[in-house]
């Protein structure tokens, strides 16, 4: 996916927030993250890797241009063929030290240019005539149907793009033509806000996103506030009303069901989760925000919003519903709220209930849209016939992914120590090794998958229904099927893993 970051004048945390979603999507979500520096008259994307104008002696964006430009002119365009034209290659990507052999995830740059010989670079940014590239040589063409698929066929998830300030010869390559999607970078002020409502028009109402070759897929995002700034809320408001344009093409989007936009949007929400903080802990230097020591469901506010932010640009994760007995309501709203900070799409908690609707009837609703099922495993939920039954309908499907999750409201108590009761994990694990056993001996079933689940459940009394969890045994051992343990932190992180690798 192509991002475009754009803000209106410096200064607002645009290329901060561009190297920080980068280091968080490489470190928590393991994707490789490709960043060009369009910001020509001004680069400096590279100082957030560590790295310096002498670390670029080699080719880069402006040199691409410039090669062919003078391949258009001293030819015969109508004799070029594709093989020709000059494209992005491993001299033009300078590797970071954000690099993980294991997974594949990394963090690569393409800088504007050669760097290391400041004067020659800056020669030729002033001398390159954007008006001819586009006008006289065909270069949107040369961009479109060749640096486009150039850069996804490099075979990075994203591709970042920091763009120029202000309005620019080439304002909408970056913008308009290259990407998929933009981040508008806004400060609390009148100039910042009406210039980068002009810009958001600009794409959303342009030709190439009007003749469908794009969608009006635009972030807009609050920078450096302090919201407890006496005069901020009267800002938010305005700044809510003059955006709700571009939230409203997101929520089009979802109604006509747009996988990129999997549910509705509230821009109340939207703003609270998003917004940045000014923060005088990194207003000096280029300040990288995650580290490898970073828990991502303990990240403190300000990470959280980062965070928050690269999940409206990630790719949905399939649709997952918890299923639970009303005594957990607790437990599950939590897990849903911890699930949703990670980027899953839960489909519902018990708030999402309709007035008039039986949670049950509910719960067996959300299970059919559900591509992953996850049943909270408490002591109580042992002797309910209803959670029982609703889960020997949902295990007999082998297409749902099932992720079991120990717990129970003492669980939820103490969940400011990061620990589950290993005595309540030892007394479930023996209770359904007991309840196994007493099966096979009362009812002499030597397996258990090949029974009718209903039939069984019929045939046994009410006092005996908690003997039909050997089925969850049963489907422990199975590929689809993941086993939490004590800590709650990993766990919640093995399951966003889990989740998203499900097919």
């Amino acid at each position: 996916m192509n991002v475009a970051f754009y803000s209106y004048k410096g200064g607002v945390g645009r290329t901060q927030l561009v190297a920080n979603l980068a280091r968080y999507l490489y470190l928590y979500e393991n994707k490789k993250v490709l960043l060009m520096d369009w910001d020509l008259e001004a680069p400096g994307l590279h100082y957030y890797f560590k790295k310096t104008n002498e670390d670029f002696k080699g080719e880069g964006l402006i040199d691409l241009l410039e090669k062919y430009v003078q391949l258009v002119k001293n030819n015969n365009p109508a004799e070029i063929t594709e093989a020709q034209l000059p494209k992005f290659e491993a001299v033009h990507i300078t590797p970071t030290e954000c690099l993980n052999e294991t997974t594949g995830a990394r963090i690569d740059i393409i800088a504007a240019g050669a760097y290391a010989d400041f004067p020659t670079y800056r020669q030729k940014i002033i001398d390159f005539n954007w008006n001819e590239f586009y006008k006289f040589l065909d270069g949107a063409r040369y961009l479109e149907y060749t640096i486009k698929p150039n850069l996804k066929d490099l075979g990075y998830d994203f591709v970042f793009i920091d763009s120029r300030t202000g309005i620019s010869d080439y304002q909408n390559i970056c913008n308009i033509q290259l990407v998929d999607a933009n981040v508008i970078v806004i400060a609390p002020n009148m100039q910042n806000l009406e210039g980068c409502m002009e810009v958001a028009k600009s794409i959303v109402e342009s030709p190439y996103v009007k003749e469908g070759n794009r969608k009006p897929i635009v972030f807009p995002i609050l920078s450096r506030v302090d919201v407890y700034a006496e005069d901020y809320p009267v800002f938010e408001n305005m700044y809510k009303q003059k955006c709700q344009f571009l939230i409203d093409n997101l929520n089009e989007l979802h109604k006509n069901n747009d996988a990129f936009i999997p549910f509705r949007i509230d821009i109340n929400e939207y703003v609270k989760n998003t917004r940045l903080p000014y923060n005088i802990r990194i207003a000096i230097g280029e300040n990288q925000l995650f580290n490898e020591n970073h828990n991502p469901l303990l990240l403190g506010e300000f990470h959280q919003q980062f965070q928050n932010i690269a999940n409206y640009l990630l790719q949905p994760s399939k649709k997952v519903a918890i299923i639970y007995i009303l005594k957990d309501s607790a437990t599950a709203n939590w897990l849903s709220t911890s699930l949703k900070k990670l980027g899953i799409n839960v489909l519902a908690d018990t708030n999402s209930v309709p007035s008039g609707v039986k949670m049950e009837d509910f719960m067996n609703e959300i299970t059919k849209q559900a591509d992953v099922i996850m049943p909270i495993l408490s002591e109580d939920c042992l002797t309910s016939t209803q959670f029982l039954h609703e889960f020997a309908h949902f295990s007999a499907d082998p297409q749902k992914k099932i992720i079991l999750f120990y717990s129970s409201l003492d669980v939820l108590n103490n969940i400011q120590g990061d620990m589950f009761s290993e005595n309540l994990i030892e007394n479930s694990k023996n209770k359904l090794l007991k309840a196994r056993e007493k099966a096979l001996e009362t009812l002499n079933l030597q397996d258990l998958e090949s029974i009718n689940l209903d039939e069984f459940m019929k045939e046994i009394s009410i006092n005996q229904k908690f003997l039909i969890l050997p089925q969850i045994l049963a489907r422990l051992n199975k590929e689809n099927t993941v086993l939490l343990d004590n800590n709650i932190s990993e766990n919640l992180i093995k399951i966003v893993k889990s989740i998203k690798e499900t097919t």
